[in-house]
């Protein structure tokens, strides 16, 4: 926190560990969090809700469902916890946090478990 206010500063850790437990700053979790104009907002509900009735008629047609879901890992440490005053969490947009990845891709279903897998770190599709 101390290097965020005062860029220009330098200070002792040991000090500065002293002065942030003085004044109760703790490490605590920092929030991802995503931003959405609310036009997109009411679009990706409105999606949701068109794609939940779809599975619904899926499922009750006799079709079977397969769940896909990705994974992507990355080589880059991203620190979890921050320095920051007390009742506050610092966020930082995900956007900021784009890097080359390695995803995996698979699809499940009740009915036979694992269907699909896939890993790369570009897709062709």
């Amino acid at each position: 926190m101390f290097h965020r206010v005062y860029p220009d500063k330098r200070i002792n850790p040991t000090l500065l560990s002293r002065v942030y437990k003085m004044y109760k700053i703790w490490k605590r979790k920092i929030l991802f969090t995503k931003t959405y104009k609310p036009k997109k907002k009411k679009q990706m509900q409105a999606w949701k809700e068109e794609m939940a009735l779809k599975i619904k008629e899926c499922d009750s047609d006799g079709f079977k469902i397969v769940y896909i879901d990705e994974t992507m890992f990355t080589r880059k440490a991203i620190h979890t916890e921050e320095y920051c005053l007390p009742s506050q969490n610092i966020e930082i947009q995900q956007k900021a946090l784009n890097e080359t990845t390695k995803a995996l891709l698979m699809g499940i279903s009740f009915e036979d478990g694992l269907e699909h897998s896939r890993s790369s770190t570009t897709w062709k599709i």
